[in-house]
Formats: C-alpha cells, structure tokens, sequence
C-alpha cells in the first residue's frame, strides 16, 4: 500500500504545485519505503520549519535528492548511515538541503556533477538531479537551481527559493 502512494504521488499531476505540508508527507512515504528495503540501516531525519508547510512547492522536489543519497553516497551500509532534509526561511528566502555522511565525491567529480545539472557537459547519465534542477529554474528563476557540495565527509544539495505572496497556499 505504501508503494502505491508514493508510485500515485509521482503520478497524479506531475507539474501542479503542492503544499510543502504534502510534499513532506509524500517525502515520510517514500522514506518509510527506503527503510524497510535498506532495513532501516539509514537513518533518515526531515527537520523542515512547519511554519513554511503553506508555502506552495514543486511537487517531487526531495524525493529525487533523497534517493540520490541513497544510491551513490553509501558504500555498503554499517548502521551509521545519516540523511537530513533541512528547510528554513531566512528574510524572504526558503532555504532547503539534502546532505548525507556518505562518501562524497572528489572535488573535480562534484564540479563535474554540477556542471552536468546546468547542461554543461554529459559526464553523467542520471535525470533526477538535472530534472530537479531545471523545475526550479524553471518555475523559480534563473538564480534558484540546485548547488551540489561535496566532501571526503559526504555530501550536500542545497537550492533556495524566494517566497513571495502568490506562492503560498493560503493565498491560491
């Protein structure tokens, strides 16, 4: 049951805008799942401000980051594994990252990932970060894509979006 909400999630309207209350909802769904395949060796925590659960967001904006994670930060799994999904406002900007203690990337491999998100070269073959990235832009402006961070300590994935108005819930 709880594959078919994350699969109907993806698929009912993949371009409306949702709450960042059900984008974070989806987002728990989708955890919960990843934890039972991984048995629960990865401990996933979402610290996002409720106060910004009105704020309307592209739907499928984490769930790509988070996977991501998943998939290319941990080399095995020995129990000690830590995603956190971060979301806060700071004078009129939404603040939100991905980050894990994964194994990160060496530095020329990050700017190589970043540079792949922007359309800048085809070093990578994965569509969830550069699609994630060109949405924000897209709906966002220019200056709102996805930054990638990366260390021997793991990595980072952080975007901002400006809040305005017309972009809350509350104001539909």
């Amino acid at each position: 049951l709880l594959l078919a909400d994350v699969l109907r999630y993806g698929v009912s309207s993949p371009t409306e805008l949702v709450t960042l209350k059900e984008e974070i909802e989806h987002l728990k769904e989708y955890i919960t799942l990843q934890q039972y395949r991984f048995h629960y060796a990865v401990k996933i925590n979402v610290m996002v401000s409720q106060d910004l659960y009105e704020f309307l967001s592209l739907k499928l904006m984490f769930q790509p980051l988070v996977e991501n994670a998943l998939n290319h930060g941990f080399e095995g799994f020995t129990g000690n594994e830590r995603i956190g999904i971060f979301g806060y406002q700071k004078e009129g900007i939404l603040y939100f990252q991905v980050t894990d203690n994964g194994v990160g990337m060496a530095p020329e491999q990050g700017e190589a990932l970043n540079g792949y998100i922007r359309g800048e070269n085809e070093a990578f073959t994965s569509i969830g970060l550069k699609n994630v990235h060109r949405r924000l832009k897209s709906i966002y402006g220019e200056d709102n894509g996805l930054k990638i961070e990366t260390s021997a300590a793991g990595s980072r994935v952080w975007f901002r979006v400006p809040r305005s108005a017309e972009q809350d819930a509350e104001n539909r």
